[in-house]
This record gives C-alpha cells, sequence and structure tokens, in this order.
C-alpha cells in the first residue's frame, strides 16, 4: 500500500503542478500585461501634459518677447524725442545768447 500511496501523491503534486502552471502562468501574464499596459498609459498622459504645457510656455514668451520690442521702440522713441526737445532747448538758448 504504501507504493501504491506514494505513486497517488506524486500524481497529485504532479496534476497540481501542472493545474497551477497552466492556470498561473496565464494568469500572471494577463495581470502584467494590465499593469504593464496601465503604466504605459500614465507615462503617455504625463508627456501629453509636459508637451501642453511646454506649447503653453513656448506661447506666453512669445507674447514676453513680443511685449519687450513694443517696449523697446517706446522706449527709443521716447528718447529721441527727448533729445529731440533738450536739442531744440540748446539752439533757443544759443539764440538768445548770441543777440545782445
Amino acid at each position: 500500500m504504501t507504493g501504491n500511496a506514494m505513486d497517488i501523491e506524486k500524481a497529485t503534486e504532479s496534476t497540481f503542478a501542472k493545474f497551477t502552471a497552466r492556470l498561473l502562468t496565464p494568469l500572471l501574464l494577463v495581470l502584467l500585461g494590465y499593469f504593464g499596459n496601465r503604466q504605459l498609459n500614465q507615462i503617455e498622459q504625463t508627456q501629453q501634459e509636459q508637451t501642453d504645457k511646454q506649447q503653453t510656455q513656448g506661447e506666453k514668451i512669445s507674447t514676453i518677447a513680443s511685449d519687450v520690442r513694443v517696449l523697446s521702440a517706446r522706449i527709443d522713441y521716447s528718447v529721441v524725442s527727448q533729445v529731440d526737445q533738450l536739442s531744440r532747448r540748446v539752439e533757443q538758448l544759443e539764440k538768445v545768447t548770441k543777440t545782445p
């Protein structure tokens, strides 16, 4: 009987091992695929958010650069105006001092 009991025990273990290998391997692969896909989707979403953020920042930088050019032009105009006014004042003072 001991020989029969050991043979049955080995057969049971072998059948159990085959069953678990056939059931758990696909189940583990499915779980790994699911979680891998989920991680990939999160990475893609984060990448898209970063791309959108960079695009928005690029637009803001472009706007700021445009504003700086406008301010530069206004400052240049203001400086030229002031120089022109000072030049006129100098000319008037020269006229006044030349004619006694």
